[in-house]
């Protein structure tokens, strides 16, 4: 590129650089979500940027540099979560990400935000992670996966499954992220979801649907939640299944919080340029 996104403004637009708040249908409710458009008159690509649990970490600064990158950035609030309607819970987070990509497809959609027909690229943090992950194997409409400090959900629910006490404390370290930001849930009822069924929650069983696809994860160093072992792991199953997918790791906390232009310019390599 002529200028660097991460540290510069792009050349002037026309029309400019906007940001448009929309809603998307999902199930019985509606999301609430934001629109960082690059302007410009060419149709742009689309990123999907997704929270973590509860999601004060929004990552708007990457939003910012992959619009100046010229990506069109989403940015969801998932049902019952700030704000947004309906009830929380993580298999609604996946039914949410796949309105989205639905709704992203809608030729009226695609009109209003001046949007190209490419297959989209999905970037979560924790949580939002694994998200992508989970609800973007496989999927036709997805082209790239870049998943920042995510576990393997399917991993936690069996550890959850297996330790009552661990499970106790997980409920509680929940609850305590629940209290404000979330709707209709608690901290139990997210842990009972997960251990109800682990299988459904694996990322590990579901090696084999990332072929074809762009993955790529990234671990911070000082990470007290993600541990960078846990992601290798996880590469050597999606790597073993023929699905390739990279690791990178920056010497940051689990919201790479000493790192942000470090993890921009992983974010942008992993994802490629977005065009003209």
């Amino acid at each position: 590129m002529s200028f660097d996104p991460v540290t510069q403004d792009p050349p002037p637009r026309v029309p400019g650089p906007s940001l448009e708040s929309a809603a998307i249908p999902s199930g019985d409710a509606v999301m609430n979500v934001v629109f960082y458009l690059p302007g410009g008159k060419a149709p742009a690509p689309v990123v999907v940027l997704l929270h973590g649990l509860p999601g004060e970490e929004r990552n708007q600064d990457l939003a910012q540099v992959l619009r100046r990158a010229g990506y069109a950035v989403l940015l969801p609030h998932y049902r019952g979560a700030w704000g947004s309607a309906g009830t929380f819970s993580f298999r609604h987070c996946l039914e949410d990400i796949d309105a989205m990509l639905r709704w992203l497809d809608d030729p009226a959609v695609r009109a209003r935000f001046s949007l190209d027909t490419q297959p989209r690229r999905l970037v979560g943090h924790s949580m939002g992670g694994y998200l992508a992950l989970r609800a973007g194997a496989g999927h036709p409409r997805v082209s790239t996966l870049v998943s920042l400090a995510g576990p393997d959900f399917g991993i936690m629910a069996e550890a959850l499954e297996a330790d009552e006490a661990s499970a106790r404390a997980t409920a509680e370290r929940f609850e305590n992220w629940v209290a404000g930001p979330l709707a209709g849930t608690s901290g139990a009822a997210l842990v009972a979801e997960l251990t109800e069924d682990p299988s459904f929650f694996s990322l590990a069983a579901r090696a084999g649907h990332f072929v074809g696809q762009r993955v790529t994860l990234v671990a911070g160093a000082e990470d007290n939640y993600v541990s960078r072992e846990r992601l290798e792991a996880l590469q050597g199953a999606l790597v073993a299944a023929h699905s390739p997918a990279a690791l990178k790791t920056l010497p940051g906390d689990h919201a790479f919080s000493s790192v942000r232009l470090g993890l921009a310019r992983v974010v942008l390599s992993a994802l490629g340029e977005a065009g003209p």
